[in-house]
């Protein structure tokens, strides 16, 4: 069988990644067909084809992935960076204030941390999540985009959290309901379940989220990311603790996507 036959179920885009970022054939190699695999390549190239053609995600094969411009590696086990939580991402920067303590929580590759870490220099960032393996990735990530004002704690949500009086709080914490877990992609079967689910309506975490984060800080802004129909839960959720300029941000598909809030025990 022929590299083309053995790749032609696979989409355009993981053809060119698997060939490229694991066997390093350059791009216009690959798009003018020009190259060759050793016998001991194409069993190699057939046994991956085969995992992804069974639902083994992407970006675990070939071992990191791209988002918010930012090359990060990825492990089995670690939730899988979004281009969803761009949107998060940006909300923070287009904030315009000049945050000086933030924290990151549920941090998992370390994306939504060294992106902030990029955008305010001066700023201390910590990334927390309960998951030693995803702690480790976010470690080696920073290190990687040679960012030195984050660190990342072993911690179930709050409980291994000493600092306080962040200014900015973000998470794209799990929003999943876990009785869809059956009847979602097989892709997720890889992650983290702590990652994606929570509870029956997907919102027991960031329900704890929006609550216990007033024991930390006295003022602050909360950011998080949420499910394509959460907006209106989520908005009820700030407004009982007492939130302030509550917003919905919605995605480019008109879903809900990201949640935010300005709480000041002093007003």
């Amino acid at each position: 069988m022929e590299i083309k036959d053995l790749l032609e179920d696979l989409e355009e885009n993981e053809r060119r990644l698997i060939l490229e970022e694991i066997f390093n054939i350059d791009r216009t190699s690959y798009y003018l067909g020009n190259f060759n695999l050793s016998g001991e390549e194409y069993k190699e190239l057939k046994n991956l084809v085969e995992k992804r053609k069974e639902g083994y995600p992407l970006q675990y094969l070939i071992g990191k992935w791209w988002v918010y411009g930012l090359e990060l590696f990825v492990e089995e086990g670690v939730l899988i960076p979004r281009f969803e939580t761009e949107i998060l991402i940006d909300r923070a920067v287009n904030l315009k204030k000049e945050f000086k303590k933030i924290l990151d929580i549920g941090t998992g590759t370390g994306l939504i941390a060294i992106a902030l870490a990029k955008e305010f220099k001066n700023a201390e960032i910590i990334g927390l999540d309960i998951n030693p393996k995803a702690i480790d990735l976010a470690k080696k990530n920073a290190r990687h985009h040679k960012v030195d004002n984050i660190k990342f704690i072993e911690s179930d949500l709050f409980s291994n959290l000493k600092e306080k009086d962040f200014d900015l709080i973000i998470s794209n914490p799990p929003y999943i309901d876990k009785n869809l877990k059956k009847s979602l992609q097989k892709e997720l079967t890889y992650e983290d379940d702590r990652a994606l689910y929570s509870g029956s309506s997907g919102l027991d975490l960031i329900r704890k989220i929006i609550i216990e984060s007033r024991d930390l800080s006295k003022e602050f802004n909360l950011l998080l990311e949420i499910g394509y129909d959460q907006g209106e839960s989520v908005k009820n959720l700030l407004s009982k603790a007492l939130y302030k300029n509550i917003e919905i941000t919605k995605d480019l598909n008109n879903f809900d996507r990201v949640a935010e809030g300005y709480y000041n025990a002093f007003t």
